[in-house]
């Protein structure tokens, strides 16, 4: 093997290696927005979604308190029983590894008719494919003050 075919196959190498860490960024990506789309809007919170998506291991970080996966199920369950239509739209996302900004925003219809649109600034951290930690701060933009109480709400 002479010395270009052995520059070649680095380069190829080192080409994969890019494209896979790309790849891998924009897999959380996708698996973030799915998770926005199926148990934020949609409400799916079955065992196999939950499972699909979040780590057993999950934490939630929001406004100051801490809730684990079961009580992050609670929370998207309240969540729907209280808000109608919930729609999520980012204004930023961006990944590096095995993590991912967002801001984005979250709207929802209250049952009096009164809107509710909250900021979002978070990290999601994911282990073997599914989020493991979720940190994030919450600002209401529309809505009552104590609507803020939604972001961890589980009863």
């Amino acid at each position: 093997m002479n010395i270009i075919s052995v520059i070649l196959l680095l380069m190829a190498f080192i080409s994969t290696g890019c494209q896979k860490k790309e790849s891998l960024e924009e897999h959380h990506k996708k698996v973030l927005r799915e998770v926005f789309q199926n148990i934020v809007g949609q409400g799916h919170t079955d065992d196999n979604t939950i499972s699909k998506y979040f780590h057993e291991d999950y934490v939630q970080l929001v406004d100051g308190k801490k809730l684990n996966r079961d009580e992050f199920v609670r929370h998207m369950k309240a969540l729907h029983q209280s808000e109608k239509n919930i729609k999520v739209e980012f204004q930023h996302i961006l990944a590096e590894g095995n993590q991912v900004a967002t801001v984005h925003t979250a709207t929802g219809t209250k049952e009096n008719g009164q809107q509710v649109v909250a900021k979002i600034i978070a990290l999601f951290v994911f282990k073997d494919g599914r989020i493991i930690l979720c940190d994030e701060l919450t600002a209401i933009i529309e809505g009552d003050e104590k609507d803020k109480e939604n972001a961890s709400k589980t009863e």
